[in-house]
């Protein structure tokens, strides 16, 4: 027998399968065992921020010590075949199952710390012991997902876990001036109650349940730990159950105390939602009614409020991005152009079924940009794009058509790139000085990506870190990554952890992978080997 290897590795997760097949066909036989291997890895964007010497910030998803897993059939009906599996993890852990190639599971994965109260049964559905809970309890951290697939077959890339509790945060800008009239931070205790709050999650639909009022009774204010927004000190942190697909509105009582000074408020109309980060901050210990109330995403780089902006129409959209600073979320549903300008350090979201059309070029000179969960729509012209921007991040976005990078600073983060014509590219490099793509999946007719500019002065730099290409069909002499370097003065090309499949041998390399098929001007390493030298 025979053994097939797919493999699709991701920052937080990755699917590999291996099963048996005949001598002649080496294929998959459906209904036939496969043995799957899940390698589940914990999101700590938060945690992974710090450097050495400086303070962190809650969630750095190492508070998670045991990953407990369960198989369901495509209906819910839990596989009574396979066990419900527990494993310890610390951030990532390997998980393996015996399936059978050709039907669908559900895999629900639920990973927290062996402590919490937390309980999950074989119906895949969790319950939150509140009874006890103290404030500030970073231990309650906690991350789940119902993984939905077919066995035998390639997969979702990345797996993503994600937490399905709302943090709710407290901070003040006074801690100093507190201090300095007698406050004793050192002694200080904080306290929580909401009332309203879901007690069981079912992991397999995302759907929460129960009504309950929770106390985080009185615990030692944090310390040592970054607040979200600058210029705050941490006054209490805790972990509140609700659902992940929509916000909750709750009023939440809270109390400090060092013993002698105490004081209580309640504030109304907070707004929590799971996987999200509410934060409640002002000169909350001298003048309490100095406050301000926002959600943030909870668990990716924080360095923006949602959900921001909703824009419905073109004059909105362009109306929205001309602050800068601005956070824009585009909304569902509806088809948008790209605004002719825009302010600096502006955010665009997208929501399903919306997305922008890019039939032209647009420039957007020395502005920085980020475009999250977008589905940006090109043709197939020449040289569209977003020209002389200073920096753009991609995440999670969609592209389809070519896409002509020109930003000084490009960044592409789990982007899938869809390109049906056999004649184009899904991405030029282009105008880019620095360029980089990780956990980015190339689909194709047989050309990906171009690596190459027509300035004989612009120094390019293209990362590739964990990317996958397919091609649907072979284009003679045109590997994966086409590298033109006849005209630019000096490329540095870094490919790393990355797979191909259904490209031809490149001209000049006669590999499927990468292929310098003009000018000699390149360094290349891949997998840490140096391939290319410049001449």
């Amino acid at each position: 027998m025979k053994t097939k290897l797919f493999s699709m590795f991701a920052v937080v997760a990755m699917l590999l399968t291996t099963s048996c097949s005949n001598d002649e066909t080496n294929e998959l036989i459906s209904g036939e065992p496969v043995t799957t291997s899940f390698k589940v890895q914990l999101p700590n964007t938060i945690g992974s921020r710090s450097q050495s010497g400086a303070k962190k910030a809650f969630a750095d998803g190492k508070t998670a010590t045991v990953l407990k897993y369960m198989v369901f059939d495509e209906n819910g009906v839990r596989v009574t075949a396979i066990p419900t599996g527990e494993k310890a993890i610390n951030l990532t852990t390997d998980v393996q199952l015996t399936l059978i190639t050709g039907k669908k599971y559900k895999i629900v994965f639920w990973a927290a710390n062996a402590n919490a109260p937390y309980t999950l049964n074989e119906t895949g559905k969790v319950t939150v012991n509140y009874e006890g809970m103290k404030a500030n309890d970073e231990s309650l951290d906690a991350f789940c997902r119902c993984y939905e697939f077919t066995a035998g077959t390639e997969v979702e890339n990345p797996v993503k876990l994600y937490r399905p509790f709302a943090q709710l945060n407290v901070g003040t800008a006074d801690m100093a001036k507190a201090v300095q009239n007698g406050f004793a931070k050192a002694a200080a205790q904080t306290k929580v109650q909401v009332s309203g709050i879901a007690n069981e999650l079912n992991v397999l639909t995302g759907a929460v349940s129960g009504n309950v009022d929770v106390t985080c009774d009185l615990a030692a204010i944090p310390s040592g730990e970054t607040f979200p927004k600058a210029g705050y000190d941490y006054l209490s942190m805790d972990y509140l159950l609700v659902g992940k697909e929509a916000k909750s509105v709750v009023d939440v009582k809270w109390t400090v105390t060092d013993g002698t000074f105490n004081s209580e408020r309640t504030f109304t109309n907070v707004p929590l939602q799971g996987n999200y980060r509410t934060n409640i901050f002002g000169n909350l210990l001298t003048s309490p009614t100095d406050f301000n109330v926002e959600i943030d995403p909870a668990f990716n780089e924080p360095d923006y409020e949602v959900p921001g902006t909703e824009v419905k129409d073109n004059n909105q959209l362009k109306k929205a991005v001309l602050e800068d600073g601005a956070v824009v979320k585009l909304a569902a549903n509806q088809s948008f152009s790209l605004p002719s300008t825009v302010g600096d350090n502006v955010t665009i979201m997208g929501s399903t079924g919306s997305k922008i059309v890019i039939p032209t070029a647009v420039a957007w000179p020395g502005k920085s940009v980020k475009f999250q969960d977008v589905e940006l729509a090109f043709g197939n012209g020449n040289y569209v794009g977003i020209q002389h921007a200073k920096a753009i991040k991609y995440e999670n976005c969609k592209f389809t058509g070519v896409h002509f990078s020109y930003a000084v600073d490009a960044q592409y983060v789990g982007c899938t790139f869809t390109q049906n014509d056999g004649e184009s590219y899904n991405v030029w490099t282009y105008g880019s000085n620095k360029i980089s793509f990780t956990d980015c999946k190339f689909n194709c007719a047989g050309k990906s990506v171009l690596i190459y500019s027509e300035s004989a002065t612009l120094e390019q730099t293209a990362t590739f870190n964990q990317c996958t290409f397919t091609a649907s069909q072979a284009v003679e002499g045109k590997a994966a990554i086409e590298i033109d370097s006849s005209l630019g003065p000096d490329y540095d090309v870094y490919i790393n952890n990355c797979t191909d499949s259904g490209f031809d041998n490149g001209s000049e390399s006669h590999l499927t992978l990468w292929n310098q098929k003009k000018g000699n001007k390149t360094n290349l390493w891949v997998d840490g080997v140096q391939k290319l030298t410049r001449e």
